[in-house]
């Protein structure tokens, strides 16, 4: 579960910083909305002429698990730290501005178990909870 979440992130991360819309190892991690949502992401930082720098940090814990039904599901708990991961304009290099802050919000993730392993089906990040 945590390694499907940081797997996704890191893999989107990676979009995001060369300008794509997905990576290789994204379909790995990431399925429905947040596959979805990921790839909505990275179109608008294409048709902003944005790019990522940078990573965002997460210290995820498992905050559910359910084997009542299939597939399997998890709940998974993470407090996001943006704070060194800078939009950019891909021409110019300069940071776009993104205003004061926080850059630190509370995001929860729903993953699921396809029968070989733990995927991300969605993640909310709470911009009104912050951690």
């Amino acid at each position: 579960m945590i390694a499907a979440y940081e797997g996704m992130w890191n893999a989107a991360a990676a979009a995001y910083h060369n300008g794509k819309v997905t990576s290789p190892d994204l379909e790995k991690y990431a399925v429905d909305k947040a596959l979805a949502d990921i790839r909505a992401t990275g179109l608008y930082y294409q048709d902003h002429g944005e790019i990522m720098s940078g990573r965002p940090t997460y210290s995820p814990t498992v905050s559910s698990v359910s084997f009542a039904s299939t597939p399997y599901t998890a709940d998974v708990t993470d407090c996001l730290d943006s704070t060194h991961y800078i939009e950019v304009d891909k021409k110019t290099g300069k940071a776009v501005d993104r205003g004061a802050g926080p850059y630190r919000h509370v995001a929860t993730a729903v993953a699921r178990y396809n029968g070989k392993s733990w995927v991300i089906s969605s993640v909310t990040i709470s911009r009104d909870r912050t951690c």
